[in-house]
């Protein structure tokens, strides 16, 4: 048989292509999960910093204000001056610490403010205040041991003429010796 127009119109044609409004849809989505996350990683490289920053300066400038008044500042006072009430407390020794929360872009990290006080009569006096706990701090702290400089036994320092470390400076203006010398040099 033949192919005519007529047989040919009745056959199925070859597959024609599907409609590409589904990739636009998976694109769109793809892209707005791109801006959330993008948004959500600035929210926390610049703004949720400065915001903790701004909780610390504000606490620090309350502190002086209240030792220049002769005062002292209790937990009260401090929630007063954040704003917001601490999102965990605990007693570490003799110390009552509260955690000041100031959430971030990304949901895992939360930026902290660590206000650390101690019992005055039946009060909670603020003592300090930390962008870190403690224990972190504790650690990052360096403690000059007077015993452990007394007996470093490490040889003094040479130099390439062998004339060792530079000695230190008596307060008293040596230019003119310096001079004295250079004018030597050139009188010979």
């Amino acid at each position: 048989m033949s192919d005519t127009p007529q047989e040919s119109a009745n056959q199925p044609s070859s597959p024609q292509p599907k409609s590409s409004r589904g990739g636009h849809k998976g694109l769109f989505i793809i892209l707005a999960v791109i801006a959330v996350v993008l948004a959500a990683f600035c929210y926390e490289t610049f703004l949720a910093p400065a915001n903790l920053q701004a909780g610390f300066d504000k606490v620090a400038e309350a502190q002086f204000k209240s030792l220049a008044d002769n005062k002292t500042l209790s937990n009260l006072d401090v929630r007063e001056v954040l704003g917001k009430e601490p999102a965990n407390t605990y007693e570490e020794g003799e110390e009552y610490v509260e955690v000041f929360h100031w959430m971030g872009g990304m949901i895992v990290n939360s930026h902290k403010l660590y206000a650390v006080y101690r019992k005055q009569g039946e009060d909670w006096t603020f003592v300090r205040h930390s962008l870190k706990p403690k224990e972190e701090t504790d650690e990052q702290t360096i403690v000059i041991d007077p015993e452990a400089i007394e007996g470093d036994s490490e040889p003094p320092m040479e130099t390439a003429d062998d004339s060792g470390p530079p000695t230190e400076p008596n307060g008293e203006d040596d230019s003119s010796e310096a001079e004295q010398s250079v004018n030597d040099d050139n009188n010979q």
